[in-house]
């Protein structure tokens, strides 16, 4: 290789790596905030609710659950975020709406003891290093199941024990361990917990 050529492929080789470091990087944080439109925020599911639930009004709140007011309406509490840790009386109010008819949707990463004894449920991570999430989503109604898959950080965790008389399973991870499950009230109510919130 001439001078001239050994010149031109390390400029060359400078102007790449200049280049390839300028470009933009994905922002990793994790939020899951309803303004946030990076890949772990919640903005286009958040921008979704009302073509996901036609003919409903979609209202956002920051207050604790204890201030659910009573309703002539069926109502559904999407509450997503990296960790729940409901108080005593916040326990108490989630219950008393799903006991109520109304739907309670959870989804963290990690959820206070107290929630977790309430329903007989216990805990395990995942390896959050991992390329890629894959759940899977059942239908019990017609035992149809559905596989996503999402590339970036896996970061979600599953239920190691559950009381299967009450527990409904709708979802699993990749090795079919429950990560999605719902427990069903009289007045047709329900609780939805979810272990995966990146999904």
């Amino acid at each position: 290789m001439t001078k001239i050529q050994s010149y031109f492929f390390v400029m060359l080789s400078i102007v790449v790596v200049t280049l390839s470091s300028c470009g933009k990087r994905m922002n990793n944080r994790i939020t899951l905030w309803r303004n946030d439109r990076i890949p772990y925020g919640t903005y286009y599911a958040y921008k979704n609710l009302g073509h996901i639930f036609p003919n409903s009004t979609v209202m956002t709140s920051d207050e604790s659950p204890e201030t659910f007011g009573g309703s002539n309406y069926s109502s559904a509490y999407i509450i997503i975020g990296p960790t729940l840790r409901p108080s005593e009386d916040e326990l108490k109010a989630i219950l008393q709406h799903a006991i109520s008819g109304n739907h309670v949707f959870i989804s963290a990463m990690s959820i206070g003891d107290n929630l977790l004894d309430t329903f007989r449920l216990k805990q395990q991570y995942n390896d959050m290093f991992e390329d890629s999430l894959t759940v899977n989503i059942y239908d019990p109604g017609s035992g149809d199941t559905a596989r996503f898959q999402y590339p970036g950080m896996k970061l979600d965790g599953y239920f190691s024990g559950m009381d299967s008389a009450v527990t409904n399973i709708l979802g699993r991870n990749e090795h079919g361990q429950p990560n999605f499950v719902k427990f069903s009230y009289q007045g047709g109510g329900s609780v939805f917990i979810h272990y995966a919130p990146l999904a």
